[in-house]
């Protein structure tokens, strides 16, 4: 019977497909990625039998990667259909990938949650050296620094934990 594969990722020129029923089955994946080599429009596949995937670079389609992997036996191509991601959901994708990246560069030191949380302070102390005490708005820094503190602490050796402040809204991802 031959394996059901589906779409994971593709962008101009690459694909990656699941394998999931073949997954751990070295076998299957070296003769599969040999097999495709054999294709003159594709020109690089790099399989992980471990993971049950194919990463396919291509000069043809993903129509016409179908159509030779189910002449050859090789699987059956499906795509998922994903639904649309919310602008709420793209954002926190975004500033999720910020954060990590604040991470690496300050050794973990600072994230997002823990940025927002100083210019926040920073700015409250800024307004009150400034005499402005009757304004709402250094008060308001404070209460949203105090919430974004207390959203990102978890408690001691921890000053931050984006995924607690920015809602797991992409399935845990």
């Amino acid at each position: 019977m031959v394996p059901v594969a589906e779409v994971v990722h593709e962008t101009g020129g690459r694909v990656r497909v699941k394998i999931a029923s073949r997954k751990k089955d070295a076998a299957y994946f070296s003769a599969l990625a040999q097999k495709l080599e054999e294709h003159q429009k594709f020109e690089t596949i790099h399989v992980n039998p471990r993971l049950g995937t194919a990463l396919i670079s291509h000069t043809s389609s993903v129509a016409e990667i179908a159509q030779y992997a189910e002449k050859e036996g090789l699987f059956q191509l499906r795509t998922i259909e994903h639904s649309p991601q919310t602008i709420f959901q793209q954002v926190h994708k975004v500033v999720t990938g910020w954060s990590r990246a604040l991470e690496n560069v300050t050794g973990g030191r600072l994230d997002v949650p823990s940025l927002i949380f100083l210019i926040l302070l920073v700015s409250g102390i800024y307004q009150v050296s400034r005499g402005n005490v009757r304004a709402p708005a250094w008060y308001t820094a404070f209460w949203y620094a105090l919430g974004v503190f207390s959203k990102g602490y978890q408690g001691p050796g921890d000053l931050g934990n984006t995924s607690d402040l920015l809602m797991d809204v992409d399935g845990g991802e």
